[in-house]
């Protein structure tokens, strides 16, 4: 039953088109974002088609907020399967998220009055940037200036709000070695707040 409600088009192949999307949530990375999109329309590509939702990286800091509309060019390319047998699948991940794409931005975006977002979008929207502003308060107040060098404040950002984008690579290399990464991802993390 999972399965037939998640459903829904995924890109078949790599394409380069002008895209109008409603912005659902954006991960902030130190170099960047990663954002989560509804289309509303892609060039070139019948109604019928268009993913329920894709998954985009951009190289610069947005200048908008998640529950923004936008239009710019998109790269979108069918999410990727596992590598190796028994490997991590994220086009499965991608399928039951109701992802149908993943990509970067290719040119900068603009904002756009489109048609009203469904009152569900607009709440995941209005999360999200509740998220984002906790993340980057406890940042802040933990480490101020610092915490973007060592980390500590966006580590500790991640623990309470789940957004990991902003702990430094650095940081990131620290956990790994440490053996304990595993506690800034969602598993651990649930762990780690239960304990």
């Amino acid at each position: 039953l999972n399965t037939v409600m998640v459903t829904a088009p995924i890109v078949k192949r790599i394409m380069i088109a002008r895209t109008i999307a409603f912005v659902e949530s954006i991960d902030y990375r130190t170099n960047g974002a990663r954002l989560v999109l509804a289309p509303h329309t892609i060039e070139g590509m019948a109604a019928a088609d268009v993913p329920r939702r894709v998954r985009v990286t951009m190289r610069w800091r947005p200048d908008f907020a998640a529950g923004a509309t936008l239009s710019a060019t998109l790269r979108l390319l069918p999410p990727p399967v596992q590598s190796e047998p028994g490997g991590y699948d994220f086009a499965r991940e991608a399928f039951f998220g109701g992802i149908g794409a993943v990509g970067n931005l290719v040119s900068r975006p603009k904002i756009v009055f489109a048609r009203e977002a469904g009152y569900s979008l607009r709440l995941k929207a209005w999360i999200d940037r509740g998220r984002n502003w906790l993340t980057s308060r406890i940042a802040g107040v933990i480490d101020g200036e610092a915490g973007a060098q060592n980390g500590t404040g966006a580590v500790a950002a991640a623990l309470v709000t789940g957004k990991r984008g902003m702990i430094p690579e650095s940081a990131n290399e620290d956990l790994r070695a440490a053996g304990i990464y595993h506690i800034v991802s969602i598993s651990g993390l649930h762990m780690v707040l239960a304990a």
